[in-house]
């Protein structure tokens, strides 16, 4: 009897036990194969609503250092990534060959003054010519000069007046034409120096010490240290933007990290290209991370909304939403309300504590079973 019983029992174990194996098996393959879906919760809170926008970090200004003369670069401060001070000396070009134009002009200058001091024979020539008509007058006042040639002595002395102011006037500007010159060379050698125009980082050089430039030859560009945080806002969401208006950026280069600032001007007019307006907005806070190039996305808030119930924006696709109750997915219709740049307004289709997919919401449908990939976070 007792044979028998310990059969019985070898049996029933040798049945069980694969039994439980293959419904392990099953139960985990089951299990494993289901997708797993990152959800969170509805919540409550305020809502925002908020005009989306592409961000671009650029500098105020930037200006390309060109010669205005020509010559071989004697030497260089130009560095790439360095801050130059407005009014600091950047770059000399030999001016050996402009001073000697300059010098040689000057001496025909200092040449030509001199001969004007020293022309004094003109004064003595119209005394002289005073005199004689004064000799004249005196003997066509006795008779004794015709009127032919009292009057040919009058006509020559005024000749000679007028002959002598013309000279003077000439005289008087060429002296003019040529200070006028000599100045404009100084400038010129002035020039063989090229300063900073204004405060500014290097960010490209086009020419080095040594090198041989001709006039309008490019030397570097310098952009300014000054930043402007620029969005741009489709002609959709343009309309009641506001100088003052709040507004968050996240940059691509900082992740999920929120940078608060405000609007600081709005331009009135769009790009004829793609229809876009440009708003600028003014850092309240990490004006330190800014750098020129940054991109990212910014939410500009227009207005709120307080006690409303929210979603990951990303969790709301068209009209519709995911849905996780007990395991499978329901996708619901909803409506919505203001859209922020994290988060969502649901005025219809969902109650607080419901549990929506959040995160690759392409991988599911209507009808999946899920498990929770994050449930400690719920």
């Amino acid at each position: 009897m007792a044979k028998k019983s310990n059969s019985f029992l070898s049996l029933l174990l040798k049945i069980i036990i694969p039994l439980a194996l293959i419904a392990g098996v099953v139960w985990f393959f089951l299990t494993g194969l289901q997708p797993k879906a990152t959800v969170a919760p509805v919540t409550r809170g305020v809502a925002l609503d908020a005009v989306p926008g592409s961000l671009t970090v650029n500098p105020a200004y930037s200006l390309t250092l060109t010669t205005e003369v020509s010559g071989r670069i004697l030497s260089s401060s130009l560095e790439l990534g360095r801050r130059v001070e407005e009014g600091e000396l950047l770059v000399e070009i030999d001016p050996t060959d402009l001073r000697l134009q300059y010098e040689s002009f000057k001496a025909n200058y200092e040449a030509f003054k001199q001969r004007i001091v020293l022309r004094q024979d003109d004064e003595i020539k119209r005394k002289q010519a005073e005199q004689d008509l004064k000799n004249s007058e005196r003997l066509y006042r006795g008779g004794n000069l015709s009127d032919l040639d009292i009057e040919r002595a009058r006509e020559s002395y005024q000749l000679l007046l007028e002959s002598q102011k013309e000279q003077q006037i000439s005289d008087d500007n060429q002296l003019a034409q040529m200070e006028i010159q000599l100045k404009e060379w100084q400038r010129t050698l002035e020039k063989t120096t090229v300063y900073a125009p204004v405060s500014g980082i290097i960010t490209r050089i086009f020419a080095w010490p040594g090198e041989l430039v001709g006039v309008r030859t490019s030397l570097a560009t310098l952009y300014s240290d000054e930043l402007l945080v620029e969005a741009k806002v489709n002609e959709e969401n343009f309309a009641g933007i506001q100088i003052g208006h709040p507004a968050r950026i996240r940059f691509l280069a900082f992740g999920d990290r929120i940078f608060q600032a405000h609007v600081e001007k709005v331009l009135p007019n769009a790009d004829p290209e793609t229809q876009q307006y440009t708003v600028y907005l003014e850092l309240e806070e990490g004006q330190e991370y800014l750098r020129s190039g940054l991109t990212g996305e910014v939410s500009i808030i227009k207005n709120r909304r307080e006690d409303t119930l929210l979603v990951p924006r990303r969790a709301l696709f068209g009209n519709f939403i995911y849905v996780v109750n007990d395991g499978k997915v329901e996708m619901r219709q909803v409506r919505s309300g203001f859209l922020g740049l994290n988060q969502a307004e649901i005025i219809e289709g969902v109650k607080e504590g419901d549990m929506v997919i959040s995160d690759e919401i392409d991988r599911f449908r209507d009808g999946d079973n899920v498990s929770i990939a994050n449930p400690s976070e719920n």
